[in-house]
Parts: C-alpha cells; sequence; structure tokens
C-alpha cells in the first residue's frame, strides 16, 4: 500500500476524522478512492482514503488553503513545500501541487490517543497564562 508521511503534526489536522494536504500533483497516488497508509514519524496512525482533490499551480497558493492546511499564511506555506521538496524536486511558480482531502477508514486508536495527549500537553506549555472563557452566541449580556 502507498505510503503518505509526515514529520509532524503542529496543528493536530491529523487527529480529526477528515483532513487535508498539499502535496506535488502526483494522479498515481492522489485520487479519489485510492487508501493510503498515513504515517507520522514513521508511525502508523491509519489508512485513509482520498476523498478528493484539486490541483493548481505553485504560485496559486492562497492564505485560505495554507490556513486550513498548516494555520500558517501562504507565504510560509510556500517557503514550507519548498524545504519538504528541496532534494526531490525544484518547485517554481507552474508547479503542479494537488490540495487533497482525506478521510481515515482505520485509526490505530490507542497511538493517536496516545500523541494527542502528548500534543495538547505541548500546547498548555506554548500557552500557559491563557485561561479558557467558553461563551455562546445566545448569552445575555
Amino acid at each position: 500500500m502507498q505510503i503518505i508521511s509526515f514529520t509532524n503534526n503542529p496543528n493536530g489536522k491529523l487527529f480529526n476524522d477528515n483532513f487535508s494536504d498539499i502535496r506535488l500533483a502526483d494522479g498515481e497516488k492522489y485520487y479519489p478512492g485510492n487508501n493510503l497508509e498515513v504515517r507520522l514519524k514513521n508511525q502508523l496512525l491509519g489508512i485513509v482514503q482520498v476523498m478528493a482533490t484539486r490541483d493548481f499551480k505553485y504560485n496559486q497558493i492562497s492564505d485560505v488553503l495554507s490556513y486550513l492546511n498548516i494555520g500558517k499564511p501562504a507565504a510560509y506555506q510556500a517557503d514550507l513545500l519548498k524545504r519538504y521538496y528541496m532534494n526531490v524536486e525544484t518547485l517554481t511558480n507552474d508547479t503542479r501541487l494537488t490540495h487533497i482531502v482525506f478521510k481515515y477508514i482505520y485509526q490505530n486508536i490507542d497511538l493517536h490517543a496516545a500523541l494527542l495527549k502528548d500534543w495538547w500537553k505541548n500546547k498548555l506549555q506554548q500557552y500557559p497564562k491563557q485561561s479558557v472563557n467558553q461563551s455562546t452566541l445566545f448569552e445575555n449580556g
């Protein structure tokens, strides 16, 4: 089975039932219905099915797509992709990329739970003085 690998998961997207990513266009790997192993630092998180794809050019990376994908602006996403693919391909404005939407069909729940616990511990250390304030849309006041 083909593999999609991640070196980190800073925004926690890999813990969701559905998530997306941006990769070099590869119609033999990223097409609706294809199943892939998801690995984070070489640990099997589960198996996903490609639900949808959209090809675009490198120079069309937008803030909307980038914030959804990695929680950072388009310039950061563009630089991240250049660093990620620097040993594989030189990215140009016309390089074809694919935005891929995945859905887990199998999750390694024990590993997800352990990694999610560590993820939240890191977030609490990153933002130690922020209190949680919950309110609702219909709250009086």
